[in-house]
């Protein structure tokens, strides 16, 4: 049932329209990868995200944006079963625009929260944890690709999601 509530939020938030000038949204998919002592699990989740950006004098823009996505599967390689939870992140993103104003490349900084679950003998919930986290990416017309790194109680985490811009 959570997982039917996110692909509706999503589709939802698909929907919204972009009316007004600076607005923006995003949804997609990403993996999220985290290594901490020598486990290695990859989570896939969907995202979405809304943000307002501000163009400046030039090819430079830059945005606040806030981000929430949940996990769409698990990792059971490990005999345990893993999963992401609700999570979110906050951020700031610059971004430049070639001559064509297609493709466009940006830098973020955020704060993410992130909710994992480890399910073997009982469930666990994993304390929240939380860190900074610095990336890059590209947007071609209404496409994007990014890759985040996290840094801080996560461990060593990092993204990489691709998505459409509403």
């Amino acid at each position: 049932m959570k997982r039917l509530s996110v692909l509706l939020a999503v589709f939802l938030l698909s929907a919204v329209p972009v009316y007004a000038d600076g607005y923006e949204f995003e949804g997609g998919f990403t993996v999220v990868n985290l290594d901490d002592g020598g486990v290695d699990v990859n989570l896939r989740a969907l995202y979405g995200s809304a943000g307002y950006r501000w163009d400046h004098p030039g090819s430079y823009s830059s945005s606040v944006e806030v981000k929430v996505l949940s996990g769409v599967d698990y990792d059971d390689s490990l005999g345990i079963s893993i999963e992401l939870g609700p999570s979110y992140s906050v951020g700031y993103k610059g971004a430049w625009r070639t001559s064509s104003d297609d493709l466009s490349f940006f830098w973020r900084a955020s704060y993410a929260n992130i909710e994992i679950k480890v399910t073997g003998f009982g469930q666990v919930d994993l304390p929240d944890e939380s860190g900074f986290g610095i990336g890059v990416g590209a947007d071609w017309k209404r496409f994007t690709i990014g890759y985040t790194t996290y840094l801080g109680d996560l461990g060593d985490v990092s993204a990489i999601n691709v998505g459409f811009k509403f």
